[in-house]
């Protein structure tokens, strides 16, 4: 757990990995919690892994792991971390403009991806 900076604030996040399985580490904003736009829902928050049980839980999507844009020889403080206060700085500009700036493979939403599904 720590702090990094998106623009405006700082936001305490919990890096989640093991590197015992290897897998791609998780990111989790802790305080302040993720929040939708005002009048806006969590299905509308751009590029995250989407917890449907909870979605203000639902951990940060901050690399295509599709495209091996991460493996467990990165440095997390070098990479995650990093993409990580990158992610909070757009989600900062979307809150403001409702447009994400980051760029991202696939829908930008969860919300996006079931209007395309819909025609």
């Amino acid at each position: 757990m720590g702090k990094v900076r998106g623009f405006q604030q700082f936001y305490k996040i919990a890096v989640i990995w093991s590197p015992v399985d290897k897998d791609a580490p998780c990111v989790m904003l802790l305080d302040p919690k993720l929040k939708p736009r005002e009048g806006g829902s969590f299905e509308d928050i751009p590029h995250l892994w989407f917890n449907v049980k909870d979605p203000e839980n639902s951990a940060l999507c901050l690399f295509d792991p599709e495209q091996n844009q991460w493996d467990d020889t990165m440095a997390i403080a070098e990479t995650t971390v990093f993409w990580a206060a990158r992610w909070l700085l757009y989600y900062e500009y979307w809150h403001l403009t409702g447009e994400w700036f980051g760029g991202g493979v696939g829908h930008e939403s969860i919300a996006k991806a079931k209007q395309s599904n819909v025609h």
